[in-house]
């Protein structure tokens, strides 16, 4: 029974703490889909030194008050103070996690050391993960449609309220690259984009969904 204490109270101080962390982190910077076992591993591991650092005053009273004195041997009933403990070695991780994540997602140089200065693995997911990008994709594809190679949409947030179209999106790695571009606008065979009076590009009104394998190369347009 000692036993088996003293192994949950390890896991809910070390090993719980760590696993949490890594997953509100990853899930909030969208590193899941872009490190290694291995890299995910250190993580974890670090997170619950960590923590085991911290807990290690708090396991030592808990040790001196409980076990010492030989009443969790005995089956003594604890204070209720003492289950209060639990809940915060769930919630803070995941808060700390969800915080830091937020922050390596919008490239904040708090979550640097979490992420390492290049934390995208290709100039896709680079270019594509900026925070508050804005501006068009001119895509030249592999096969003609209507005997033009060109395509130019429009990489934006949904900001229309009559509409349900989602956020334009680009796939990460490492899933197969595909691009949904939120709308589309009109464009030459000579791959001239066409403007409006004001020298805004003319919409076409229309999404576009298309995979990185039909595309001969892209470029980025700002704005």
């Amino acid at each position: 029974m000692l036993a088996t204490f003293h192994a949950l109270a390890v896991f809910i101080t070390s090993v719980l703490p760590g696993a949490v962390f890594t997953f509100a982190f990853e899930r909030e910077s969208h590193r899941d889909t872009t490190v290694e076992f291995s890299e995910r591993l250190v993580l974890f591991a670090a997170v619950s030194f960590l923590f085991a650092v911290l807990s290690a005053p708090l396991l030592y009273q808990l040790y001196r008050l409980f076990v010492a004195t030989g009443d969790v041997q005995n089956g003594e009933p604890l204070p209720g103070w003492v289950w209060a403990i639990g809940p915060p070695y769930v919630v803070v991780p995941w808060m700390l996690g969800w915080w830091l994540g937020s922050a390596a997602r919008r490239r904040h140089w708090v979550a640097r050391p979490f992420t390492g200065y290049q934390p995208d693995p290709r100039g896709w997911d680079a270019l594509f993960r900026t925070p508050e990008l804005g501006g068009y994709v001119k895509l030249r594809m592999k096969e003609a449609t209507n005997d033009n190679y060109w395509l130019l949409g429009k990489w934006a947030k949904q900001d229309a309220s009559d509409s349900h179209l989602p956020d334009s999106v680009a796939a990460g790695f490492p899933y197969e690259q595909d691009l949904y571009l939120l709308d589309t606008c009109e464009i030459t065979p000579e791959g001239l984009p066409v403007t409006e009076d004001d020298g805004t590009y003319l919409s076409r009104n229309t999404a576009l969904l298309v995979r990185w394998s039909e595309v001969a190369y892209a470029e980025f347009i700002e704005g």
